[in-house]
């Protein structure tokens, strides 16, 4: 009996340890992504589903407050807002099925950008054109079980500089390729586009870089 237990307990001991690696070794690949969103003094990395969800946060309070002024008008008697309303309203529904999309497939490795505090609205206008923080050197990681990546380098006014589209695998993060680049202009935007399933095709979104 007392052999018997000591097997046991063995092999539960050996179980524990075995789970505790995996654990291990998903937490450090998690926690080097957590890393490389904040970026470093050589290059700035952004994890692509990251910075898609905040084009969609950002187009969602535009949305929002677009809607609220629809609203408003109609209930001055503006007839043609309601169909705009209507418009507005399935945007609203096709960003949340969006975001709901990225979150259950990325959800683990993406980190959420702060939400933008009220009484510090964004100067450019549109909170869509809020820019992220970066640096000259961009590194755009994107999970390799996701569509290629067409990135647009263009100016604040919408020139376009560069495209890019070769990728290495990135040899700090397993399973995530990487697009280098490099930002010659203070304000400069970035247009991604790739194939996305929950759009059932392509689509293509623009966010703005702040040097």
């Amino acid at each position: 009996m007392k052999t018997m237990n000591f097997l046991v307990l063995l092999t539960m001991v050996f179980s524990l340890n075995s789970c505790s690696v995996e654990e291990n070794q998903a937490n450090e690949t998690f926690n080097n992504l957590q890393r490389a969103q904040f970026g470093n003094e050589e290059t700035q990395p952004y994890l692509e589903p990251s910075l898609h969800l905040y084009f969609l946060e950002r187009e969602h309070e535009d949305l929002s407050a677009e809607k609220l002024k629809l609203i408003e008008a109609i209930e001055n008697g503006d007839e043609e807002a309601v169909e705009q309303l209507e418009q507005v309203q399935e945007k609203l529904e096709l960003n949340q099925s969006y975001k709901e999309f990225l979150n259950e497939r990325y959800g683990d490795l993406m980190v959420r950008f702060p939400p933008r505090p009220p009484r510090n609205p964004c100067k450019i206008g549109k909170r869509t054109h809020c820019p992220v923080p970066g640096i000259r050197l961009m590194n755009i990681l994107n999970p390799q079980d996701a569509s290629d990546l067409l990135i647009q380098v263009k100016t604040a006014d919408g020139e376009i500089i560069d495209e890019i589209t070769d990728f290495d695998q990135d040899e700090q993060f397993e399973g995530m390729n990487s697009y280098r680049f490099e930002l010659n202009e203070e304000l400069s935007q970035l247009t991604f586009t790739k194939e996305f399933a929950a759009a059932g095709g392509e689509i293509s979104y623009t966010i703005f870089v702040q040097l």
